[in-house]
């Protein structure tokens, strides 16, 4: 990754153009769907990539696929459940890869915040509010001893 870009503090069409010059990123892994997409397809580079991995943004826009025309952009959706159900065993490969990234320290995991598991409904509250950046944890309450 050379830059990531938080869509809910900044446009996310001007700062990925501005981060590469004008040109465009070369590759974009869209997680949010809607109208984001379209800035994804709109703003690649020529011959750029986009990868759509899901609809977080819960935005049921439908993208103009023609903002890639006489650009020669690639369009590709990414479903992990597909992959499982397809290719199972290259897919726990390399979902057993990434925990093993994360384990040496080569893979950094965004934690937004931590709940005892007796707060689990404030947690939802959260994840449902869209503020989160990065991933909300439950635990046991036996072992929250400072979540600080």
């Amino acid at each position: 990754l050379d830059t990531g870009i938080n869509y809910t503090q900044v446009d996310f069409e001007e700062a990925a153009r501005a981060a590469t010059g004008g040109q465009g990123p070369n590759l974009i892994v869209d997680s949010v769907g809607g109208h984001n997409l379209e800035k994804s397809l709109r703003c690649a580079a020529y011959r750029g990539r986009i990868v759509s991995m899901g609809s977080v943004g819960r935005d049921n826009y439908k993208p103009d696929f023609s903002v890639m025309s006489g650009q020669n952009k690639t369009y590709v959706s990414y479903y992990q459940g597909a992959e499982l159900m397809v290719n199972g065993e290259r897919a726990r490969a390399n979902v057993a890869r990434l925990i093993d990234d994360v384990a040496g320290g080569d893979l950094q995991v965004v934690i937004d915040a931590r709940f005892r598991l007796s707060e689990a409904a404030a947690a939802h509250a959260l994840i449902e509010s869209r503020q989160v950046f990065g991933r909300v944890i439950l635990v046991p309450d036996d072992k929250a001893v400072d979540l600080g």
